[in-house]
């Protein structure tokens, strides 16, 4: 009886890989051929509106096929948040999938090779998002509309988590934060570090279902005086000291 049921639960997470890439797949092709719509905040919306619907379907397909077990209800709030700056841990593969499922409308700053890989990097450009080894003038971009109403989601890390609970975090997110004058909201994901992520017992085949859990941690608004690293000092500590509750 348990070998049939690790069977059937080892079936499911293999389809729902394929789902995958069959979904994401089908989504680039899609994001090429919007390349007709000219570049500009027109086609960046319809993009992320690709991006919504497939991760909303994609995660709708995790938690139905019983691969994981979520609760995503703290993220709701941030549904309706403007000029916000998103900032969570980064322990599993999934977790942007599942924040841009429940932030739609929102960019992403994304890992730079993901935005390189042409099994992704078309719907990336496409909304407009952005690669965390991009240029000076591409961080001034997000900037730029974080102050114009957007919400960021970003993960300072800048990598999934090594080792748990938080790995050294990058400036990127507090430098955008100082610059844009806006508020970081922390979220912090409980996630079995075993499922898609980079420690070293790290698995594509975990136990199922999965458990994860979205919780909203302190929100750090900046201070005109405060620099960039004072501002990262506080949102590592915010992240860490939550994160081992």
């Amino acid at each position: 009886m348990r070998l049939l049921r690790d069977c059937f639960r080892n079936a499911c997470l293999v389809a729902a890989y394929v789902y995958a890439g069959l979904h994401f797949g089908f989504g680039s092709l899609v994001a090429v051929l919007l390349r007709v719509i000219p570049a500009g905040p027109r086609r960046e919306a319809v993009g992320r509106r690709l991006i919504t619907a497939l991760t909303k379907s994609f995660t709708w397909f995790m938690e139905f096929s019983g691969v994981i077990q979520a609760d995503f209800s703290a993220l709701q709030p941030l549904a309706g948040r403007r000029g916000l700056i998103v900032a969570a841990n980064h322990p599993s593969l999934l977790d942007a999938l599942f924040l841009l499922a429940k932030i739609p409308g929102s960019f992403c700053v994304a890992k730079g090779a993901l935005m390189r890989n042409p099994f992704v990097g078309p719907m990336a450009h496409t909304a407009g998002y952005v690669g965390n080894d991009s240029t000076a003038q591409l961080f001034k971009q997000c900037v730029r509309r974080v102050q114009a109403g957007e919400t960021m989601v970003i993960f300072p890390e800048g990598t999934r988590t090594r080792q748990a609970p938080l790995g050294p975090l990058q400036l990127g997110c507090a430098l955008v934060a100082c610059r844009a004058g806006a508020p970081i909201q922390t979220v912090l994901i409980d996630a079995a570090l075993t499922f898609c992520g980079r420690g070293p017992r790290d698995t594509f085949f975990p136990p199922m279902p999965t458990p994860y859990v979205f919780r909203l941690g302190p929100e750090i608004q900046p201070k005109p005086e405060d620099s960039p690293r004072e501002v990262s000092a506080l949102l590592a500590e915010a992240l860490r000291a939550n994160l081992s509750q």
